[in-house]
């Protein structure tokens, strides 16, 4: 009978299940990391259960967690979230991922996608009989592949609950605890081997019923991995756990194909054979490859960056621009502004001297008017004293005879008051023509400032936003250096930095300046 190999891996990292349920955005599943799954076969994908972390934490802790909280005396032990409380614990597992499979990818190359099918259908089985026979680890989601061009797998994710807590909630998750619980007394790391052997003897059932036997795989020689550990040291073992965790490194190479595995891909049953077999696919990246793969991956971003700052270095200089104008703007504003009130308070002076001549003249006016009241009268007065005989001619016309002295003293006295009056008259009309004008032209030159006003507001509200916009730039420009700090060495980022802050600064010293100026301005006009 053919023998194939059978792959039961488990871990409690974290786990990526829009990996698994294939929920990736369109860039996501261009990346090297994804690249390998043939989307036009996702379709037949078995999707056993897709439940989230949450939902599962709930159903199984929400209840004890109340009872738990409602004991508590000190609000510092109350635990508000529970998840992210067993997330930060040494002790328990916030959720654990097996990944089975069944052959490897030269078992799968020649046999039919129908055959592979049946496999799946058959890793599916398993997958529900495992939740019958560990009732203590809670299934949450479980997909089994049939897109990729390995062998068929599936990735499971499990919450183990153990009961019987005497410290702490009355139930937690806890791997170990809950197959004791099971009836796996067996201590230390016997305990998952006698799981995982027992695990591997169902799938050997289900690979039985597909017609194989199981192959045995040979595994790398330990002392030689524990020599290479020792020439690779500390520090290199620093900088590979950097470039795998914080960038993203694949951690497998198929020297035949050239394609990268990280390590839940090199699991999903790219088996390796030892050293000493022949035909090895695949084998750990080096330093150098991983560098060299993340140099490849981030140059993209990278390049945007450097977009994104010559573009924030080109909205500044435009910023700067129109800042210089509209600080030009405003000092003809203020110019204006400063002449128009000028204009405005010796027109306000020559209106209050004009108004102090006026008052004085109507006052001399009226001394006037009671004086020539007074003529008048005295007027009468001489005209009865003048007022000669009454005579009549010899033809019966009646005259009167008055003395010719005191007639032409009358008549000179009569003529002095006429000519005083009007020149009085012709002054206070001209006084009330001169203060109309002035009014009329102060009005105007209100009117003015108050538009020159509002247009300074504007100007003012205009800049505002101006300098709104600058920020948010200087913002984004903020932002680059930071993503740029991550990507690059620090020598690199310290030498690009110090050129991008001396043209910035080249930028931003005239920008000050009329920012400076601007405020001041706008201060000077709101007086």
């Amino acid at each position: 009978m053919a023998e194939m190999s059978i792959s039961f891996t488990t871990g409690t990292g974290m786990t990526n299940l829009r990996h698994n349920n294939r929920e990736l955005t369109e860039k996501e599943f261009n990346e090297p990391a994804h690249k390998h799954i043939k989307r036009d076969l996702s379709q037949n994908n078995i999707v056993i259960k897709q439940e989230s972390l949450d939902e599962v934490y709930e159903r199984e802790f929400g209840e004890a967690l109340k009872k738990y909280n409602a004991k508590q005396k000190r609000k510092d032990r109350i635990i508000t979230d529970y998840k992210n409380h067993v997330y930060h614990s040494k002790s328990l597992d916030l959720q654990r991922e097996f990944i089975v499979g069944l052959g490897k990818k030269s078992d799968w190359d020649n046999l039919s996608p129908e055959m592979k099918q049946q496999a799946g259908e058959k890793i599916a089985e398993y997958i529900q009989e495992f939740e019958v026979r560990h009732p203590q680890l809670k299934i949450f989601n479980a997909v089994v592949h049939l897109d990729e061009a390995g062998a068929p797998h599936a990735h499971f994710n499990v919450v183990p609950v153990a009961t019987g807590y005497k410290k702490g909630l009355e139930k937690q998750p806890s791997f170990t605890k809950a197959l004791y619980q099971e009836g796996n007394h067996t201590k230390g790391r016997g305990q998952y081997r006698e799981f995982r052997k027992e695990e591997v003897a169902k799938l050997e059932e289900k690979l039985k019923e597909l017609g194989y036997d199981r192959k045995l795989v040979g595994t790398n020689n330990i002392k030689d991995m524990h020599e290479y550990k020792e020439i690779v040291g500390q520090a290199n073992k620093e900088l590979d756990e950097k470039l795998v965790s914080k960038y993203g490194a694949p951690e497998y190479i198929n020297e035949t194909t050239g394609e990268y595995y990280d390590w839940v891909e090199y699991h999903n049953f790219l088996e390796f054979p030892s050293e000493e077999q022949e035909g090895q696919i695949a084998r750990e990246t080096t330093y150098a490859e991983k560098i060299d793969w993340v140099k490849r991956y981030y140059q993209q971003d990278l390049n945007k960056l450097e977009s994104s700052q010559k573009l924030s270095e080109a909205r500044i200089s435009e910023l700067d621009q129109k800042i210089k104008k509209k600080y030009e703007e405003l000092s003809k504003i203020d110019f204006k502004a400063s002449k128009g009130a000028s204009r405005v308070s010796q027109l306000e002076n020559a209106i209050d001297s004009r108004s102090d001549a006026l008052a004085a003249v109507k006052r001399d006016f009226k001394a006037y008017q009671a004086f020539l009241k007074r003529g008048e009268q005295i007027a009468n007065n001489w005209q009865q004293e003048i007022t000669g005989e009454l005579k009549k001619t010899a033809f019966g016309k009646e005259y009167i005879r008055m003395d010719p002295e005191v007639f032409e003293k009358a008549r000179m006295s009569n003529h002095w008051f006429q000519v005083k009056q009007d020149s009085l008259r012709q002054e206070i009309r001209r006084l009330e023509t001169d203060l109309e004008n002035s009014n009329r032209a102060r009005f105007k030159l209100l009117d003015e400032n108050k538009e020159l006003k509002a247009e300074s507001k504007w100007l003012r509200e205009d800049n505002k936003k101006l300098f709104e916009r600058l920020d948010i730039t200087t913002k984004k420009l903020k932002l680059w250096r930071d993503k740029t700090r991550k990507l690059l060495p620090k020598k690199e980022f310290k030498a690009i930095t110090a050129v991008v802050n001396t043209e910035i600064i080249e930028i931003m010293t005239p920008v000050a300046k009329v920012v400076k100026a601007v405020t001041k301005t706008i201060k000077k006009m709101t007086l």
